[in-house]
């Protein structure tokens, strides 16, 4: 769809790539998920060249940008789907080439088509930690396209990118942005835009500690979504009307809702939002005193954040099974996993999610209670054990 075109069928393409790759002059990854081809640093310095000096480059980065489109509009269902780490990993891949194409829109007044390439991408920008990297292209791409784009997309923008600030923790941000997607979409008399814009709104406020508008706002979402037949929506709004729940103490109302949004995620197979849930899940049984099915629940949350390479929310997991072992009165292990999570966040560039209170609390319980457990040089041994263990090493005694 790029090098194809009336002079050059798109077999041709195919048989002129294989020729190249014979020749040494393109190297071929088959490994990958699909193929790739990479052209030689010099080569790839003189085809651009080339391209200049033809007057074909703009054409070349306009073509190149309408395939990203087509790709972030398929790439947006199967995100959501059991193939969703494979396309993870294939974007991942070609960021460098994503970022280029979107730089390009940004200079060339592709605003439009740049905003829908972002859009399409939301879930990658989320589960891959470029939260901050996705809100900034969608920001820029909306406040140029916002004129010509029609207003179910503005809605839409801004409603995923309320869920982008929400990702890295500008929770006031999530908030003012869901708000506006709300005015939007009640313009446009959509249950469907109004049910992810209002659960947006409630989940910002949660995270602002507005507990009350919260449960109003997500109990909106739920309904509007499910008057229209969405079933995820309702999905999502369970998931953090369960943790309300849980954090306000009630734990049976806690246990259903996070247990009704767990079963439709594994249903879909949406691992990033399964993961989450059973996170949620396993807070709650910590507090119900089930520390098995806590301890089997956190195997599967750390297992599945470990396949996404989410390492924000990895790190936050972790931390959640170092407090399940101060809840049973280990000491050694939960400051030997405190060792491992402090090395795992400097070592991999990464952070817990601090601005979630629950996350803040339990990180904050077992760096102070280790102390007071041990003697000082029980916990530098302990500490020190899991500072130098892999991750893998450090979580295989706890699990």
């Amino acid at each position: 769809s790029i090098c194809s075109g009336p002079e050059l069928e798109p077999a041709q393409v195919i048989d002129l790539l294989h020729s190249l790759v014979d020749k040494s002059l393109v190297v071929a990854d088959l490994d990958s998920f699909p193929a790739r081809f990479k052209l030689l640093e010099t080569l790839r310095t003189y085809a651009a060249e080339r391209l200049t000096q033809l007057g074909e480059a703009e054409e070349g980065q306009r073509r190149h940008l309408r395939w990203w489109q087509q790709l972030a509009l398929q790439a947006e269902d199967e995100m959501l789907g059991g193939e969703q780490i494979a396309w993870y990993e294939r974007i991942d891949d070609e960021l460098e080439n994503l970022r280029l194409s979107l730089d390009w829109a940004e200079r060339s007044g592709e605003h439009l088509t740049g905003l829908e390439v972002t859009l399409g991408l939301w879930r990658f920008w989320v589960a891959r930690n470029h939260g901050p990297e996705g809100g900034r292209y969608l920001a820029l791409f909306l406040k140029r396209a916002r004129m010509e784009a029609p207003p179910a997309l503005v809605a839409k923008a801004l409603t995923l990118s309320a869920g982008l600030c929400l990702s890295h923790g500008a929770i006031a941000d999530s908030r003012r942005l869901a708000a506006e997607a709300c005015a939007v979409a009640r313009t446009l008399e959509s249950p469907f835009l109004m049910a992810q814009a209002t659960g947006l709104l409630g989940t910002a406020s949660l995270f602002l500690g507005d507990g009350a508008s919260a449960v109003a706002h997500l109990r909106t979402s739920l309904a509007l979504a499910e008057s229209v037949g969405d079933e995820w929506t309702p999905a999502e709004a369970r998931l953090w009307l369960g943790l309300i729940a849980w954090r306000q103490g009630d734990l049976p109302t806690a246990d259903a809702l996070l247990d009704s949004a767990y079963s439709f995620f594994r249903r879909r197979q949406d691992l990033w939002n399964l993961a989450l849930v059973s996170s949620f899940r396993a807070r709650v049984a910590v507090q119900m005193g089930a520390f098995d099915q806590s301890r089997l629940l956190l195997a599967e949350t750390i297992s599945l954040y470990g396949r996404i390479r989410d390492k924000r929310f990895l790190a936050s997991a972790l931390t959640t099974l170092a407090r399940l072992e101060m809840a049973e009165g280990r000491p050694a292990e939960a400051v030997r996993l405190l060792g491992m999570i402090d090395a795992y966040i400097e070592r991999s560039g990464t952070t817990i999610a601090t601005w979630a209170e629950w996350v803040r609390q339990e990180h904050e319980e077992v760096r102070t209670w280790g102390p007071t457990a041990m003697t000082p040089e029980a916990y530098r041994r302990a500490y020190n054990i899991g500072w130098s263990a892999d991750l893998a090493e450090a979580v295989e005694p706890s699990l």
